[in-house]
């Protein structure tokens, strides 16, 4: 969003006097901001007083530095810094196998990008006593924990799990802890097979898979049936009954697709049906269950987002129409996909330093 309060700064001469009438070349360094119109610099020029008016700063969409310079006549100033505000934490923590610093920025810039649309903070998962054992998430050879973990803890690793062409990843909540708006993940996994690694580096879409099996670990798709917001799962038409989700399709061009429910993925099989929204209607959004080459975040998933309990910033959402008014809406694919991920569902709940096995509904 733009900061409220304009950056300005003083152009003086060496006796420390204003300089009116000076050209101030604006240029946003870091963070993925705009000035408006979508520019990347900008100027002005000083007033009576030395003083130049940036245009209005829109901040990048993920929660990492804003950087801005501001330059005259060879003289610059490249320490001016705003902030995305936001009280939502995601760990990540690597284990297993080896990932290079350029595969681990990769989680870190889901992370960031997450902390940018989640923006208030879940109450503290009480992880101490030295009790609980990682292993149970399948995180081998991990100290237990003791620690209290804000907001949520993840176990992300790049290792061999089925050979190439096959399944790529994993993810989603292994220990939960309950909150006043239900439950949330306190503590998940992530894992990218090795061997399919080199092909979705090269087709330029590894950003997007670590982005969309981070949001399975907050609760996209994984704990919608905790929440009882899916109904009709296993059947030729399972459907999103979340308001908020049903609010962000509509906005996004879901009038008659989403007059009252959204579709839900009803090909892939177990780790694909029932936890993504329907490929045949969304096509590219990030949390269909196929890959495609871009995957926008749209006001659909940040809605889902909202019904799982969470304060977010829809400002923060990707431009993104779904198919023509998705007449696709109730249409099965002609054969069913192979499903290339496992979605992780939650073990236990974390309450006291202790884990208590979850119990089926």
């Amino acid at each position: 969003t733009d900061l409220t309060t304009p950056i300005q700064v003083a152009v003086r001469d060496a006796d420390g006097q204003g300089v009116p009438g000076v050209s101030v070349t604006f240029t946003i360094t870091a963070g993925g901001g705009s000035f408006p119109g979508g520019a990347n610099s900008a100027a002005a020029t000083t007033d009576a007083s030395g003083t130049a008016t940036a245009p209005a700063w829109r901040l990048g969409k993920s929660a990492v530095p804003q950087r801005l310079r501001a330059q005259a006549d060879g003289v610059s100033r490249d320490d001016i810094a705003a902030t995305v505000l936001t009280g939502y934490n995601i760990e990540v923590r690597f284990w297993g196998g080896t990932m290079t610093p350029e595969q681990q920025a990769l989680f870190t810039n889901a992370a960031a990008r997450i902390s940018g649309i989640v923006t208030g903070d879940i109450i503290d998962a009480d992880a101490r006593g030295g009790t609980i054992n990682p292993s149970q998430c399948g995180v081998q050879g991990q100290p237990n924990l003791n620690e209290i973990i804000d907001d949520v803890l993840i176990y992300a690793s790049i290792r061999a799990i089925d050979g190439g062409g096959q399944v790529l990843a994993g993810a989603g909540p292994c220990f939960i802890r309950g909150t006043a708006t239900g439950d949330h993940t306190a503590v998940g996994i992530m894992e990218f097979d090795a061997a399919d690694l080199a092909t979705l580096t090269a087709g330029g879409n590894l950003q997007d898979v670590i982005t969309h099996e981070m949001l399975h670990v907050v609760g996209v798709g994984t704990l919608w049936t905790d929440r009882n917001i899916v109904v009709d799962t296993g059947t030729t038409n399972p459907r999103y009954t979340g308001s908020n989700g049903v609010t962000g399709c509509q906005s996004i061009g879901g009038t008659v697709a989403c007059s009252a429910t959204v579709p839900v993925e009803n090909e892939g099989g177990d780790g694909t049906a029932d936890a993504h929204w329907r490929e045949a209607v969304f096509n590219t959004e990030i949390m269909t269950g196929f890959l495609d080459t871009s995957a926008p975040i749209s006001l659909l998933t940040i809605g889902a987002l909202a019904d799982l309990g969470f304060d977010v910033n829809e400002a923060a959402a990707d431009t993104y129409m779904i198919f023509v008014n998705a007449l696709r809406a109730q249409l099965r694919l002609s054969a069913p996909l192979p499903a290339w991920e496992n979605i992780q569902r939650p073990v236990g709940v974390l309450e006291n330093g202790r884990i208590i096995p979850v119990r089926p509904r």
